[in-house]
């Protein structure tokens, strides 16, 4: 899973972060002395789930990307219960959605769009008294299929069928060998 589109389609379209929109470096190595300027957000991978995947022919597998958008405002002294941070980033929430809610990444033929399917409040080392961070978990599925597999090069280095040659009995009502089909593949 790419973040960058992610990153960069957030700081295209959410103008109240004015760009400031970073990857999983910058939030695992934020902690309280760093003040990052305020709202802005961070897009962290969440995980990938797979379902089984089918290779009789051709590999197939569906496998659903997670990442979460980390959502960070200020909170004054006058706001000690978070009301007004709230609030906003309900308001910062929208713009988000707006920007990636139904976003297909990849090819279309080959990747689902964005989904989102949780929040909540978060409480880490990245959160001190003056942030008010929360995280949205989002999704797309996307279909592995055979051009990035090693079935696909064992498939590739195969010998090409030039010419196949079948022999086959008539059958007759009668004769219990004539139940018997042969068949021979001759490749040259």
């Amino acid at each position: 899973m790419k973040l960058a589109p992610i990153i960069e389609c957030l700081r295209e379209n959410c103008p109240s972060f004015e760009r400031r929109v970073f990857g999983a470096y910058a939030w695992f190595n934020i902690d309280d002395s760093v003040s990052p300027a305020m709202p802005c957000a961070f897009v962290l991978p969440s995980g990938v789930t797979a379902e089984t995947a089918t290779t009789s022919t051709k590999y197939r597998q569906l496998i659903e990307n997670h990442f979460s958008i980390n959502i960070c405002v200020s909170l004054t002294s006058d706001d000690a219960l978070g009301k007004t941070g709230h609030d906003y980033l309900e308001d910062l929430k929208e713009e988000v959605f707006k920007a990636v809610l139904g976003l297909p990444l990849g090819y279309p033929e080959q990747t689902n769009r964005i989904i989102y399917f949780e929040s909540q409040s978060v409480n880490t080392s990245a959160c001190n008294r003056a942030r008010l961070v929360e995280t949205l978990d989002f999704a797309y599925g996307e279909l592995l299929m055979g051009s990035i597999t090693a079935q696909q090069r064992i498939i590739d280095a195969l010998p090409i069928l030039q010419s196949v040659r079948l022999k086959a009995k008539n059958f007759s009502t009668t004769d219990e060998d004539d139940k018997l089909v042969t068949a021979e593949l001759l490749i040259k």
